[in-house]
């Protein structure tokens, strides 16, 4: 609890240090698309590579780097849903108090003006929606909530949260960020693979890579508002309606399944994703208290508003 938020701080001084960095000067050309790489890779990849360097032998095989169960594939399918209905409902919020900008801050203007060719299409989606999903999502939904599971499914998910949602070092957009991080993590839970969490991002940015104009202007709509906010909000509990259904069917099951086995051997390492687990580890906020108020994850909570001052 105290060692895991270490990887935090690296990611948020290396993240708020590459804010100094005018995108103007890196050219508009390959090279932007290039140096975006290097910056996710420098500030995100590395000090997770480090850390999971840092823990001892077979601790990957901890990362559930599995692929999603066939079984878990409509549930991944209306996560994917709930995604984009409960984010675009936040993104309705957000209009309405006057922010209407892109997700993607100053790198969204210079990527709609270069998408003029297939090429051009190519190094946008790889810089600004696959290697971002990947170095995120790799430190996040597969280290950090594995740093965290033991403490209880609602610490894991809410830490993890707060921590990639700090990470983009914008106010305006935090409830956004956390509300998307939460959907991945409980996609891990309920499809226990990590890799759900990093095809959901992945999806998520690249929708918005190409139709987050047409929602913001949607969302900017005031003569339709309240006609928009109803199709939004009935879709979000639709959405959310089947997800929860789904995953009590599926973590129903999983305990049938894990109550017919007589063995306990693999106790330990499966515990986190077992169903039973996951209902019992949401019933007190101790845990997630403690995490919250460990010295290193207030340094982390520290830098990031001091992060939220640099322009």
């Amino acid at each position: 609890m105290f060692r895991a938020p270490l990887m935090l701080i690296a990611m948020l001084v290396l993240t708020a240090a590459s804010r100094f960095i005018d995108p103007a000067i890196l050219g508009y050309d390959d090279t932007l698309y290039l140096s975006i790489v290097i910056l996710q890779l420098v500030a995100v990849a590395l000090p997770a590579v480090f850390y999971a360097k840092s823990e001892p032998s077979g601790y990957v095989k901890k990362l559930a780097l599995t692929p999603i169960p066939p079984t878990r594939l409509w549930f991944f399918s209306i996560s994917l849903l709930l995604l984009l209905s409960g984010s675009s409902v936040i993104r309705l919020i957000i209009a309405s108090l006057g922010n209407t900008g892109s997700i993607f801050g100053e790198y969204s203007a210079v990527a709609a003006s270069s998408m003029s060719s297939v090429s051009d299409v190519i190094y946008v989606i790889v810089a600004l929606a696959i290697v971002p999903a990947i170095c995120q999502e790799f430190a996040f939904r597969s280290i950090l909530l594995t740093e965290y599971r033991e403490y209880g499914s609602l610490c894991a998910v809410v830490i993890t949260a707060l921590a990639s949602s700090m990470l983009q070092f914008d106010l305006p957009y935090f409830l956004l960020y956390f509300y998307n991080a939460a959907i991945y993590a409980f996609a891990v839970y309920i499809t226990k693979s990590s890799l759900s969490a990093l095809l959901l991002h992945l999806c998520y940015n690249v929708l918005n890579l190409f139709f987050e104009k047409y929602l913001i202007r949607i969302v900017s709509q005031s003569e339709y508002a309240t006609l928009n906010a109803f199709i939004l909000i009935s879709l979000f509990l639709f959405s959310l309606f089947l997800a929860f259904s789904e995953a009590e069917r599926l973590t129903s099951n999983d305990a049938i399944i894990e109550g017919e086995k007589d063995t306990e051997e693999d106790e330990e390492d499966d515990a986190p994703f077992r169903p039973n687990g996951y209902r019992r580890s949401f019933d007190s906020f101790r845990p997630l208290f403690k995490a919250i108020v460990s010295p290193t994850f207030l340094i982390c909570i520290a830098l990031f508003l001091l992060g939220l001052l640099i322009p």
